[in-house]
Order: C-alpha cells, then sequence, then structure tokens
C-alpha cells in the first residue's frame, strides 16, 4: 500500500499524491550528476549506470503485495516502472550516507530511523542505492566493488583487464556473434 489517500490514490516518483500518474512531475538529476539511470541512480555518465540486470535484482520486489511493482529502484523500492524510480544520489565528498537517505556530517548526526532498504537489499552504499552487502555497491563507474572494472569492449564488469579479454570472447551481440567475430555469414549454396 503506498499510503495515500483514496481521492489522490497514486504515489509519484517524489511521494507526492496524484489522481494519476500522467500528472507525476518527472523526478531529474541535479547537473552535477544528470544522467538517471533506470533504477534512479544519479551519474556523470550513461557508462556509470549498471548494464544489465539479473533476477535476483528483480527478488527484492517479488514479496510485494501488489504485484505489479515489479521493478526494482536503487533505494530499495518497487515500482511499475523505471520512470517512478527516486532519484538517487551520491553524497558530497566527507560526508557519510545514513539509514534514512540522507547525507551527514557524520554517522551521530543521522537520525536513528529503520533501514530504508529491503530485507534482501539491507545494506544502503555510499551512493544511496541498496544491495545485498557492500561488495556489491557500485563504484564511479558503474561496477561493484568485486569486479570493479568496466571492460571497454562491452561495457560488462570485471575483476581484471584479462577478465574483460576473456568476456568479450563470450560476449554475444545481438546476432549471435561474439565482438571478436562479429559477422555472421550466409552460407554459399
Amino acid at each position: 500500500m503506498n499510503k495515500c489517500p483514496i481521492s489522490y490514490p497514486k504515489r509519484c516518483a517524489d511521494g507526492t499524491c496524484v489522481e494519476a500518474y500522467k500528472t507525476c512531475r518527472i523526478a531529474k538529476c541535479p547537473n552535477t550528476h544528470p544522467i538517471k539511470c533506470l533504477d534512479g541512480l544519479c551519474v556523470e555518465t550513461t557508462s556509470s549506470c549498471k548494464k544489465s540486470f539479473s533476477l535476483s535484482d528483480f527478488d527484492q520486489c517479488v514479496d510485494e503485495k501488489d504485484s505489479k511493482f515489479t521493478i526494482p529502484c536503487a533505494d530499495g523500492r518497487c515500482t511499475k516502472s523505471s520512470g517512478e524510480c527516486r532519484p538517487v544520489l551520491p553524497c558530497p565528498e566527507e560526508y557519510v550516507r545514513c539509514q534514512d537517505g540522507s547525507c551527514r556530517n557524520f554517522v551521530g548526526m543521522c537520525p536513528v530511523l529503520r533501514l530504508t532498504c529491503s530485507k534482501k537489499k539491507p545494506y544502503m552504499c555510499e551512493n544511496g542505492a541498496c544491495a545485498f552487502d557492500s561488495y556489491q555497491c557500485l563504484n564511479n563507474v558503474g561496477c561493484p566493488k568485486n569486479q570493479p572494472i568496466k571492460c571497454k569492449q562491452n561495457g560488462q564488469c570485471a575483476k581484471s583487464d584479462k577478465e574483460c579479454e576473456e568476456k568479450a570472447s563470450e560476449f554475444s551481440l545481438f546476432n549471435g556473434c561474439s565482438l571478436n567475430f562479429p559477422f555472421r555469414c550466409t552460407p554459399a549454396g
């Protein structure tokens, strides 16, 4: 339940309640991080957005009472579309992320609240996104700590440059070919 009154039953990404979703204001990212990824994370460039989503990313929405809210947002909420995900921004330098999602000078200034992340992704990363643990938090190029390198060949994340080379040969294009052999020839016949 979205806790909106019956007269304004729809909740927008910015938290306001409206009569119909089409009247929601579009939640925007600030000029410092102008790109809004599909999950709501605000970044400097599109290459910093997560390139793909695994089935486990959608697990946070499985227990939702209303099954139409199936899109996982970075802040731990589930929505009907990625456009409804709230923008999630990194904290300024030398600030810490509190459990309520706010940024403060130090942990002692954080309000004492329950976590805003779901049980399936309980850890709140420095950028405001929710993850299973700190190793799944994305760095500034959009990769988790356990695979911190963004491969130039295909945008996937890897542990090393060598793994990027290996993944390039495994990665398939829309035509089923690898990046090393990108063209499909028609058999002579």
